[in-house]
């Protein structure tokens, strides 16, 4: 036991006495490093006040220069040559040179370098010859002063530095110079005591390294020297100044030299100290502290043991305390960060209402300099700031003031500030009775949503209300019924002739129509509850009864329908556009509100069905007339899908031949109690219930599995709908009939209106081209009787054009009818297209038709539409005819 805590105590006393031994050696580091400090520090600090005091006597030199430049200025060389040989110049110089100490003599010179002045007057025994520096001084034009060389002065013996600097006339003509004889001794003399001091010394160079004066002097090197381009003084110099440590150039001893540049001069001086000097103070330390270390050593060896735990203890505590510390800073620094990144406004409040902390976001939403919310302010302090600065809500600062502070502190509200700006405003309590608030400015969050609840009840075209608020509106008036208002009228508009105006001048006009109708209804019934557009080209009015105005809701319907009707104006355009108006009058409270709408769309129908420019009102019988509709959509869909119709067929013949080409196909529908339902009524009622793909998909079925059973040469052709196109899947139910009867692309023609070609829709158009690739024949219908039906022929490639019947029955004896079906037969033979006359009745119609150039025909004079089941098959091969009629 003894033994191991013997080896515990040797163990520590090592560790102890290594450490003593380093740190005694890291401290004779340090105090070497320090003594070298010092030295530097030393050197340094003389240097500086050296070259101060250098720039301060060479300042007084040129000064000096200055003065007898002043003393001799003259704006030509002979003006100058007589002032500087004048003998009161001599009298001057002798002043200039006298009141400076640093000065041996002056001298002037002319351009020629011949001396015209000498401060020591002109006395034989100074040097009088021409002086090369200053003849190129002034072929030079060089007008900065120079440092010359270092010489011993004639006059008195000391080595002196010539400084020369040329006289310029007013001309800008160099007349001479101005030399001064300088002791560079004298320029550093204040400083020679520094050379009594053991192992220090100072001198004066020029930027090129030449010597002008050392205290003490040097042993190797004399004043007027040029150190060796190997000193760090070059590298020194051009750094700017610094201190360096090299083997002295003058007595070859180590030294710490530190080098300043004089300030706008050529001259540098240096403050130098040997390095042993500056070490000597540090080996007695060394000496002592090597004696001090080995008693602690002993002493350590005792105490290393009671220590040791100690400073353990010390060190965790510290790391312990260094840690917190660091994490506590690392939080506020966070804290502060997430702060300031805040896109809201802060401000803390302690349980007595006044500021903690506050960010930046915070003054700037309120206009508030950065700082200007202090912790320890009031809230009534801050909403005072507030309201000075011009920010606030309501009606002034101090009520705003008074409405804030009345409020309870756990209100969300929104503040709308005097400049527009919404303010969110959240207040969170905190256990200490303290309060955050957050505000957050929402001005375009509020605006956002303005716009779309706008946008969401208007329409984005016309800004009238949509279908949305319309209904809105409508179920408001109708709750008021009984009460504000006896009745409410609903009145629906529809623009007539609205669409041909979009595809001739384009959506842009049809725009500005929309517009300027919106316009007009809105001035017509100034006294309407809502004007909306409920989509397209249909517009509805509501507005509760008695009216103000008392205004009578059919009478404004006719007045709105007049005002809408008036001429339009398009680019220089005039358009002529007609509605029609549907009224109902509901004094019902019950009643819904899509009931009430549909009463009024029940009446716009019957205007419809009557004509352009008509308004009429609802009546009971229109509401019978729409369940006697739907009951017979319901019955359509019924016969659709039981095969409950018929197909008759209609011969197309060959005007030459009387061979048959095709049999077209019209559908038929005879109703179990209605008898036989007219095409145009059970087809129009497909196309408003949207059956006309199921109607259409099944005569296409009927028609390619009956044309199987006639000739090969024979085909059958197919009306189809523009709303059969626009479904989508066209192309698809063309090739499924072709498929499951078997039949051949090239004996199924498709006859469309020219409704389809007008509307210029790219996917019925790309739908057609692509059937047409197949072998399927494309004709158009009833050519002749649309828009711009020529226009047609160059938007897609017809196969056939089926002449309209009304030209047909004219042709015979009406010119006009006739032209126009030659025409169209040049026209069509241009295209490589061939024509169809149909509704030939009569021989004399065959006739002219057929010496018109005419090759296919159609019509009762053929035959009349037959079904399968009538004998069709056996006359499926020719018709004759003679005399006129059929044979």
């Amino acid at each position: 036991m003894f033994g191991s805590s013997f080896k515990r105590i040797v163990a520590v006393s090592a560790i102890a006495a290594f450490v003593v031994a380093g740190v005694s050696a890291a401290a004779l580091l340090k105090l070497r490093d320090n003594a070298l400090a010092d030295a530097w520090n030393g050197v340094t600090s003389l240097s500086a006040m050296l070259a101060e005091q250098v720039q301060l006597s060479a300042r007084a030199i040129d000064f000096a220069i200055n003065e007898t430049e002043a003393a001799v200025a003259a704006d030509t060389p002979a003006a100058f040559a007589s002032i500087a040989g004048a003998p009161r110049t001599t009298g001057i110089l002798a002043v200039i040179a006298d009141r400076r100490d640093a000065i041996d003599h002056i001298e002037i010179f002319d351009a020629q370098g011949r001396r015209l002045a000498c401060s020591r007057g002109m006395a034989d025994h100074i040097h009088a010859a021409q002086d090369a520096e200053v003849v190129r001084m002034a072929a030079g034009r060089d007008v900065r002063a120079r440092i010359g060389v270092l010489r011993v002065s004639e006059a008195t013996g000391e080595l002196v530095v010539d400084v020369s600097k040329p006289v310029v006339g007013a001309g800008g003509e160099i007349l001479g110079a101005v030399r001064v004889h300088v002791k560079p001794t004298a320029l550093v003399s204040t400083y020679s005591p520094i050379s009594a001091m053991a192992g220090r010394s100072y001198a004066l160079f020029t930027r090129d390294g030449r010597v002008l004066a050392r205290y003490p002097n040097g042993v190797s090197l004399a004043a007027g020297q040029v150190l060796p381009r190997t000193s760090p003084f070059y590298a020194t110099l051009a750094a700017g100044g610094g201190a360096y440590e090299t083997i002295s150039a003058f007595d070859a001893r180590a030294r710490l030299i530190s080098l300043r540049p004089v300030p706008f001069s050529d001259l540098v001086v240096t403050v130098s100290t040997l390095k042993s000097r500056a070490l000597a103070h540090w080996r007695e330390q060394a000496v002592a502290l090597a004696l001090a270390t080995a008693v602690a050593f002993v002493v350590a060896g005792f105490l290393m043991r009671a220590l040791r735990d100690q400073f353990r203890k010390l060190a965790v505590n510290e790391a312990t305390l260094r840690a917190q510390s660091q994490a506590l800073e690392l939080s506020n620094q966070r804290f502060a960060v997430a702060l300031e990144s805040m896109s809201q406004g802060l401000v803390v409040f302690d349980k007595d209402a006044r500021v903690v902390v506050s960010n930046t976001r915070y003054a700037s939403l309120y206009r508030l300099e950065p700082g200007s919310i202090a912790p320890g302010m009031s809230a009534r302090e801050v909403l005072e700031l507030r309201g000075a600065h011009g920010v606030f809500a309501g009606a002034s600062p101090a009520a705003y003031k008074r409405d804030a502070l009345s409020r309870r502190f756990t209100d969300r509200r929104v503040d709308v500030l005097n400049d527009g700006r919404s303010i969110l405003i959240n207040h969170a309590v905190c256990a200490d009775g303290g309060l955050v608030v957050t505000h957050e400015d929402i001005t375009e969050r509020e605006q956002a949503s303005q716009r779309i609840a706008h946008m969401a009840m208007h329409d984005d075209l016309t800004s009238l209300a949509n279908r949305a608020l319309f209904l809105h509106t409508i179920a408001q008036l109708r709750s008021e019924i009984g009460r504000a208002y006896t009745a409410v009228a609903v009145i629906l508009l529809d623009l007539d002739d609205f669409k041909p105006v979009n595809d001739s001048h384009g959506h842009a006009a049809g725009d500005s129509i929309l517009r300027e109708c919106a316009a007009r209804l809105v001035a017509a019934a100034p006294h309407a509850h809502v004007v909306a557009r409920l989509g397209g080209d249909e517009f509805a009015i509501a507005i509760g009864l008695p009216a103000p105005g008392g205004v009578d809701p059919q009478a404004l319907a006719a007045h709105i329908v007049a005002s809408v009707g008036e001429p339009y104006v398009w680019q220089r355009h005039t358009l002529e556009i007609d509605a029609c108006a549907g009224v109902a009058i509901i004094d019902d409270a019950e009643l819904s509100t899509d009931d009430m709408l549909r009463r009024a769309d029940l009446a716009l129908y019957a205007a419809k069905a009557e004509g352009a420019g008509v308004c009429r009102l609802f009546e009971l019988h229109m509401e019978l007339e729409a369940l006697t509709q739907r009951a017979l959509a319901a019955d359509l869909a019924k016969a659709i899908a039981e095969d409950g119709l018929e197909l008759a067929y209609q011969p197309v013949v060959d005007a030459d031949t009387l061979d048959i080409r095709y049999m077209e196909a019209l559908l038929r529908w005879r109703h179990p109690l209605l008898g036989a339902i007219p095409p145009l009524r059970f087809v129009q009622l497909a196309e408003e219930t949207r059956q006309i793909a199921d109607l259409g998909r099944w005569v296409l079925r009927r028609a390619c599995r009956d044309a199987t059973l006639w000739p090969a040469h024979v085909g059958v052709a197919v009306n189809v709908s523009a709303l059969q196109l626009a479904g989508g899947d066209f192309a698809r139910v063309v090739q499924e009939a072709l498929a499951e009867s078997g039949l051949g692309a090239g004996r199924l023609e498709l006859e469309i209106t020219e409704t389809v070609v007008l509307q210029d829709k790219g996917d019925d158009l790309a739908t057609l081209r692509a059937l047409r690739e197949t072998g399927v024949s494309i004709a158009l219908d009833d050519f002749g009787t649309g828009f711009a039906s020529m226009i047609y022929l160059k938007r897609f490639p017809f196969d056939r054009l089926k002449i309209d019947r009304s030209f047909v029955t004219d042709a015979p004896r009406d010119a006009g009818s006739a032209a126009i079906v030659a025409a169209t037969i040049h026209l069509a033979s241009a295209y490589h297209i061939e024509v169809t006359a149909e509704g030939v009745e009569t021989y004399e119609q065959f006739q002219s038709l057929r010496a018109a150039g005419v090759k296919l025909m159609q019509g009762y004079l053929f035959g009349r539409p037959a079904a399968l089941g009538d004998g069709l098959p056996e006359i499926a091969t020719a018709v004759s005819i003679s005399s006129g009629k059929v044979a």
